[in-house]
């Protein structure tokens, strides 16, 4: 009995000790391994699915005797005293003496990828541990001196508080993750495990305030102290006959984490593939920083206490205990209830928590598959329970290289128990083993060693293989050798139509469906290759070239393409059907003849009274009818003599009083004779405005715009009355804002320079104000909303003596009235 402790002691510190799986579970290709740290971490995870096959880890420590180094190549070669004496150092400061025990066997688990977004595990294991706490510094010492130590003989000693716990069970955990939140720089998901426990047997004691002293090795002496006890009834048989059976009330626990991503690269971690943009490539981690957070071994189970566990109270003295002899849990429980009061007590069932902790962890991505992480464990001891077994607390820093293949780790871990340890964590294809303490092969003192081995078959995220390069995965690329779209599965429409090239006719050049893939670049419903005219919207009967005013003569052939005209003419008009074309005839609003350039061939001109007679004939001045000294305000009427009896609507009549001249205009009568009511030019002017309510528009930009471009664009050939087709574009929009507003009116004034004859200058001014007009009108402005003014030049607005001046005075002036 004396050297029973000691043993107990020696031996835990030849046992492993570890926190299970330290470096790996940090890796990012831990996959189900990793959940037993940090939940959360089987989603998003580089595997679509892994397979733990099986694993084992186990763990022991304390915190006051270590064994150098050395001793354990000792060990069959020296006596148990001298590895004592020379190889077992002690720790002597008054703090709490710990034991600690654990091992755990993992039997198959696994976990799967759902979608981007989720996963799932299960694991199933079997977990023991074993604690022994707060023994004070004189128990410690007597124990490790097998009692024998008098100098803390006969002296009542005090230890504040002993506790003893031991657990051993199977749970089954079936694990779930998910993403929360995914906005490519930040990345936020959550995983939980709810475990299913099932108790293979427990056992705990509890001294609280315990009083105690030996008169020597043999005799001890217990001085009321309160003692809480209890086990599982599996424990009252012999160790012999302990079977792997269920000894516990089914119970819960529960496992929660969290984890936060800093993406800060995030779009070197993104492709477009198969039709999608902006995907992940679940192959590679993304993470320059990642932070997380878990809470560990949350519940517990319920146990029927066995019957001949009971708490009682020590109350004993000079109690031998030299002739103790243990060999079975049932011969302890004898001893316990001959010797001791039991304390009344109607609980037959006693619960025991898991050992719950919380961790948190972080981790940076240095450079490529290089990390640094740190991982904080704490814990929870709850020292005032009676009924809990526990880990130790620790931290950790982890240097590692984390390739999806090989996995480093050389892990630093600091705790309060055991101090500072270091040793190498290895990923390797399908295995996993490692220590996070090596100094259990080296030199030195150790509190404990480590050691946890895993076999696994983990099937990893590829990034999909594009051969061609063309963003269509070779698995869907039905053209894997060339280059092409997804629209296509991969093959190629060269000139990006949306037609694949082996149905397109004109594979380098974008087209229509309706012609096989062949462009129409003017949209007139011909394709190219058969259009001769591929720039103009044209006609199917000219090979797609234009025909402009609809004439019937394609614009290539038509010498007026704006205006419609006679194939006789090559496409001009003939607006008086004279035969004679409009470029070509001076008076194209007046049948003429071509010896006299369009203009009729008029031979003598009449005055007449009214029963026909001649009073007087005109003077031909020119192509001018001048009369002298007619009186004014009177009514004439005038004969003309033409040949081929062509009759001008109109005739002008020029009429000299005191050498000052002016133009009237005669109407043709039904009579034949030209009538006319001779007034001032004054007058005149007031007669084309006999709506006295007319005002001048203030036109808008836009209108002011479109009636500046017809003043500055009006051209017209030298010294004639026909408009060059260069005009013609801002005259149609003009005559299309008339139609559009069609409460306004016009005001056409004609004028010239004063180089030649005046009365060829007036007649001229008339002329191309008139071919103003007539243009207005062929496209749809009515002659009634039209008001013609001619001054030759007589009214000009620049100096005559320079060509700029007279280029000014060159003009058609128009305004808008309503």
């Amino acid at each position: 009995m004396k050297n029973l402790f000691g043993i107990i002691l020696l031996l835990f510190c030849n046992l492993l000790f570890a926190q299970d799986y330290i470096g790996v579970r940090e890796m990012n290709y831990s996959g189900i391994t990793g959940v037993d740290l940090q939940p959360a971490s089987i989603v998003d995870s580089r595997y679509k699915f892994d397979l733990t096959l099986g694993g084992f880890s186990m763990a022991a420590y304390n915190n006051y005797l270590s064994l150098k180094g050395i001793a354990a190549q000792k060990l069959g070669t020296v006596t148990e005293n001298e590895i004592w004496d020379k190889y077992v150092y002690e720790r002597t400061s008054r703090s709490n003496k710990q034991i600690y025990q654990f091992s755990e066997l993992q039997l198959p688990a696994f976990m799967v990828t759902l979608s981007d977004k989720t996963a799932i595990g299960f694991n199933w294991k079997i977990r023991q541990f074993f604690n022994i706490d707060d023994i004070g510094a004189d128990l410690a010492k007597l124990i490790k001196e097998e009692l024998e130590y008098p100098s803390l003989w006969v002296d009542r000693l005090y230890n504040k508080r002993l506790s003893i716990q031991t657990m051993a069970w199977a749970e089954y955990g079936f694990n779930y993750g998910r993403v929360l939140l995914d906005n490519n720089e930040h990345f936020l998901k959550i995983g939980g495990r709810l475990k299913l426990l099932q108790g293979l047997g427990a056992a705990f004691m509890y001294i609280d305030n315990l009083e105690y002293e030996f008169l020597n090795a043999d005799t001890l002496s217990i001085f009321s102290s309160d003692v809480n006890y209890g086990h599982s009834d599996n424990f009252e048989f012999d160790i012999n006959t302990i079977k792997y059976r269920f000894k516990s009330n089914p119970g819960i626990g529960f496992d929660f984490g969290i984890v936060y991503e800093w993406r800060k690269d995030y779009k070197k971690y993104q492709y477009e593939m198969d039709g999608q943009q902006n995907l992940w490539r679940k192959d590679q981690n993304k993470y320059k920083l990642k932070v997380g957070f878990s809470a560990l071994d949350i519940g517990g189970m319920k146990y029927r206490k066995g019957t001949y566990s009971n708490d009682f109270r020590a109350d004993i003295r000079d109690w031998n205990i030299s002739v103790l002899d243990f060999q079975s849990v049932q011969q302890f429980n004898d001893t316990i209830n001959a010797r001791f009061q039991k304390l009344p007590s109607d609980k037959r069932e006693f619960y025991m928590n898991l050992p719950t902790s919380l961790s948190l962890q972080i981790d940076y991505n240095i450079w490529k598959d290089l990390y640094i992480g740190a991982t904080s464990f704490y814990a929870l001891k709850f020292k005032n329970d009676r009924n809990k077994v526990h880990h130790i607390s620790y931290y950790s820093l982890i240097p590692r290289w984390d390739h999806k293949f090989l996995g480093v780790a050389l892990p630093l871990t600091w705790s309060p128990v055991t101090g500072l340890r270091y040793g190498p964590a290895l990923r390797i294809g399908y295995l996993m083993v490692g220590t996070s303490d090596i100094k259990p092969v080296l030199k030195g003192e150790k509190y404990g060693a480590d050691v946890f081995v895993a076999l696994k078959i983990p099937i990893l995220y590829h990034h999909p293989k594009d051969k061609d390069g063309d963003l269509v995965s070779d698995k869907l690329d039905l053209c894997p050798d060339v280059k092409g779209v997804w629209t296509f599965k991969g093959c190629p429409d060269m000139d990006g139509d949306n037609i694949e090239d082996k149905y397109d006719e004109c594979p380098a050049e974008a087209g229509l469906v309706e012609f096989n893939g062949c462009p129409d670049t003017d949209r007139d419903g011909i394709p190219d290759k058969k259009d001769d005219c591929p720039t103009e919207p044209g006609l199917k009967e000219f090979n797609g070239c234009p025909d402009t005013d609809s004439d019937g003569i394609k614009d290539s052939d038509d010498q007026c393409p704006k205006q419609p005209g006679l194939k006789e003419f090559n496409g001009c008009p003939d607006t008086d059907k004279d035969g004679i074309a409009d470029k070509d005839d001076n008076c194209p609003l007046e049948p003429g003849i071509p010896e006299n350039f369009g203009c009729p061939d008029y031979t003598k001109l009449y005055l007449v009274d009214a029963n026909g007679d001649i009073i007087a004939t005109a003077k031909m001045e020119g192509d001018k009818y001048v009369f002298e000294n007619l009186p004014l305000n009177q009514s004439y009427l005038f004969l003309l003599d033409v040949k081929d009896n062509i009759y001008p609507e109109k005739m002008d009549i020029y009429v000299r009083n005191n050498n000052k001249e002016e133009k009237i205009t005669a109407k043709l009568n039904a009579n034949g004779y030209y009538e006319f009511r001779y007034l001032k030019q004054q007058e005149v002017v007031l007669k084309e405005k006999e709506n006295k309510d007319l005002q001048v528009v203030i036109l808008q930009k836009e209108e002011e715009e479109v009636l500046k471009k017809a003043f500055d664009n009006l051209e017209f050939e030298t010294g004639k009355a026909i408009i060059r087709n260069v005009s013609y574009a801002s005259l149609e929009e003009l005559a299309e804002l008339m139609i559009k507003k069609d409460k306004w009116k016009i005001k056409i004034s004609g004028h010239t320079d004063n180089v030649g004859n005046p009365a060829s200058n007036l007649q001229l001014s008339k002329k191309r104000a008139e071919a103003v007009k007539a243009f207005l009108m062929s496209r749809g402005v009515t002659e009634d909303r039209i008001f013609v003014l001619y001054f030759g030049q007589t009214k000009p607005i620049a100096d005559n003596k320079t060509e700029e001046g007279r280029q000014k005075n060159r003009r058609v002036e128009m305004q808008i009235l309503e």
